[in-house]
Formats: C-alpha cells, sequence, structure tokens
C-alpha cells in the first residue's frame, strides 16, 4: 500500500478531491438542513445501496456548475442529468469493489489527511474536531457515512491515476499527432440552404383548392388514400384527408423545384469560384437572389468533420487534404460541389500548410505526448468501467431519476 494520497496522486489532485467534497457546503450553506428522505434508495449496484441521500448530495454538486442558470427540470432531464448522477454513483461503487477484490486499501491516516485540509471543518486554520461534527450533523451526515465518502473518492481517483500511469506515448505517435494537427488547409465555401428553404416554404389554401380542382390531381389524391384507406387512414373518408395529402403534393413538388434550381446555382459557382480576389465579386452577385453567403473557414485539420455555420463536411475536408487536392486550383484542382444534411455546399481550397516535422520543438513535443496520453487514460478507463458495468446488476429506482430525487 501507497503510504499516503499526495504521494499517491500529488498534492494537485488531492485538492481537487477537497475541492469538490467541500462544494456541497460552499454552495448550500455550511448550516443549511438537508431535507432528504434518507430512508428512500436510489437504486443499486449488486446489492450495494445507492441512497437517496446520497444521489442528492451528488446531484447538488452536480448543479453547481449550473449556478446562476435558469435550468427548468425538464431540461435536465433532457440533459441527462439524473442519469448521469446515477451513472456515476454506480461506477464509483464498482471501482471500490474492484479494489477491494485487488487489495488496494486506503489507509485511515489519508482520509484524515483529506478532511483536515477541508475549509469548512477549519478554525483559524486549523481542523476543527468540533466544528467538523457540527457541520455533517447540519447537513444530515454522520463522520462515518462522510468519512465512507472520502474513502470511495480517493479509490476513485487511485483508478484515475492508475490509468494515467499506464498511458504512453511513443515517439511516432507524437509525430503522427503533430502532423495531424499541423497540417491545415482553409476552405472558401458556399451552402445553398435546403432545409432553411423547406422552412420556409407556404403553402395556401388558394392552392390547395386550385390543385384539387384539376381531375388529375384530384384523382391522384385519391389513389394515394386508397394506397392506406386500412391503415394510416383508416376510419376515415377521402374529403376529410384530401386537403392534407394536396399540401404535400405541392409542398414535395416545390421542393423539387427547388432542389433543381439549387443545384443549377451550386454548378454555375463551382465554375466561377477559384479562392480568388476577382472570382469573389463575381460569386456574390450570383448569391444576392437566393441570400447565400461566401465563407471562409478557419484552418481545418484533418480531424475537422464539420465546417462553422454548416454542419456535417466530412467529404469536403477529407478531399482538402489529398495531395494534390482535387479542390486546389494551384494543382490544376477545381471548386467542387457536395450533397450534404443541410443542402448542397461548393468548395474550393484557398489555403495550404504543411507540417514540418524538423520544427517539432520540444515544448510541442510535450503537449502533443500530453494530448495522446490524456485520450489513452481516457480511453482505457471508460473501456474498464464498461466492463465492470457489463457484468453488474444495476437496478434504478425509474421514479428517483425522473425527478431528481425530488
Amino acid at each position: 500500500m501507497i503510504r499516503n494520497m499526495r504521494t499517491r496522486v500529488g498534492r494537485y489532485v488531492a485538492g481537487m478531491i477537497i475541492g469538490t467534497v467541500a462544494l456541497v457546503f460552499v454552495f448550500y450553506g455550511i448550516y443549511t438542513r438537508d431535507p432528504m428522505n434518507t430512508s428512500a434508495s436510489a437504486g443499486s449496484v449488486n446489492g450495494v445501496q445507492i441512497s437517496y441521500a446520497d444521489f442528492s448530495r451528488a446531484l447538488n454538486q452536480k448543479m453547481a456548475m449550473f449556478q446562476g442558470m435558469k435550468i427548468a427540470p425538464e431540461q435536465l432531464k433532457q440533459f441527462g442529468i439524473y442519469d448521469s448522477v446515477f451513472r456515476e454513483l454506480a461506477q464509483k461503487i464498482l471501482m471500490v469493489r474492484e479494489a477491494e477484490r485487488q487489495k488496494i486499501v486506503i489507509s485511515d491516516e489519508e482520509v484524515r489527511n483529506v478532511i483536515r485540509d477541508i475549509v469548512p471543518f477549519q478554525n483559524e486554520g486549523k481542523f476543527d474536531a468540533a466544528k467538523y461534527e457540527a457541520v455533517l450533523k447540519a447537513n444530515g451526515m454522520t463522520p462515518a457515512g462522510f468519512e465512507k465518502r472520502i474513502r470511495e473518492d480517493l479509490v476513485a481517483q487511485y483508478w484515475e491515476r492508475f490509468f494515467n500511469e499506464a498511458a504512453y506515448a511513443t515517439p511516432k505517435e507524437i509525430e503522427e499527432e503533430y502532423l495531424t494537427t499541423e497540417n491545415q488547409r482553409t476552405l472558401q465555401y458556399v451552402l445553398l440552404d435546403l432545409q432553411k428553404a423547406e422552412s420556409e416554404l407556404v403553402i395556401t389554401d388558394a392552392e390547395v383548392t386550385a390543385f384539387l380542382q384539376m381531375p388529375e390531381n384530384a384523382k391522384h389524391m385519391a389513389s394515394l388514400f386508397q394506397a392506406q384507406a386500412e391503415t394510416l387512414y383508416k376510419g376515415k373518408k377521402l374529403e376529410d384527408v384530401q386537403s392534407t395529402l394536396a399540401k404535400q403534393e405541392l409542398r414535395n413538388n416545390k421542393l423539387k423545384v427547388i432542389q433543381k434550381e439549387k443545384l443549377a446555382l451550386a454548378d454555375q459557382l463551382a465554375k466561377g469560384m477559384d479562392g480568388s480576389k476577382g472570382s469573389e465579386a463575381k460569386i456574390k452577385a450570383l448569391l444576392k437572389a437566393s441570400k447565400g453567403e461566401l465563407q471562409t473557414s478557419a484552418p481545418l485539420t484533418l480531424k475537422s468533420a464539420y465546417l462553422p455555420g454548416i454542419g456535417y463536411a466530412e467529404e469536403a475536408v477529407k478531399d482538402a487534404f489529398v495531395d494534390p487536392s482535387p479542390l486546389d486550383p494551384k494543382a490544376k484542382g477545381k471548386a467542387k460541389v457536395y450533397q450534404i444534411p443541410r443542402g448542397f455546399l461548393v468548395a474550393v481550397l484557398t489555403g495550404k500548410k504543411v507540417a514540418d516535422l524538423a520544427s517539432l520543438k520540444d515544448d510541442v513535443r510535450q503537449r502533443m505526448r500530453q494530448q495522446i496520453e490524456s485520450r489513452q487514460q481516457r480511453g482505457m478507463m471508460s473501456d474498464w468501467l464498461e466492463r465492470l458495468t457489463k457484468d453488474a446488476k444495476i437496478v434504478k429506482n425509474e421514479q428517483v431519476l425522473a425527478n431528481g430525487g425530488s
């Protein structure tokens, strides 16, 4: 067993534990009685109960991050905050049990050292046992329960340290990280937004009436109705739904026209867009009627799958990094039209930065090492926790998770 938490994970990490544990006292008042139902349970992990009180305290700590923000309970459910808190508590139990199985022990001295450094338990800078007990009592906690919680936090930090030390970035990985990060491309692009056009599309009652007055259209609507008369339209008459069917048909017809027009404009833009100053005026003139905008990206890397204000555009980014790029006018490339979820994207390469390993300095190398090892640590710990969770019997009190324990 390693002697001391400060030796085990360092003063910075130990300080993080102290800050996290003290957070509930700082934000919710040192002498504020916690009105929680301590007899209820939020769930269990392999038979180990997660108390209502522990769930609510953990939720309070999580909510401290949103202090001052007006967030409705419905939004918390959408964000998955309640499930997130429960998952973290369940994972902590699994980490503690795995530590016990591997004979990893947190000493009483380590627990005491952490508690003595928590400011709400101090008087004139020194730990005060009477104040310690009073603060815990005022918050509905006992010394034994609080010390158990500290011990569990130390176990969790032990595992984080364990996987951090297991992470290792090879020199080749560092160089690849540098090349991936420092090889950059800049795109000039235009979005012809079909989603926006669809949202702004209006079908008037007059258009519907005129559409249905044409015999061939009325016959087509009757055919569409008949095809789903026993499913979607069961129990209804043609007269009940024909206006809705007509609106859908008119909308689809208009969207096809809009799509055809935007694709024609995209092809026209691609022919004139070469990234030069001379082409910009022509492109802007073409875009005037469609209210489109000519944009230039920030430097992109191979990991950039999205363009600002555009969204998913992985194919365009990938083409930008081909050597020679089909989007590079200087290498006999040209602007290209891409169909993306939002519509049509027209893009051309306007900037290129090629990374040079000879320029990889020691401080940058160290930063790359830290980035890689941080990813490795998170990945290994996530995989490990996933395996522990998969083999565990976890039971949730859905009523508690539905309302956050209130």
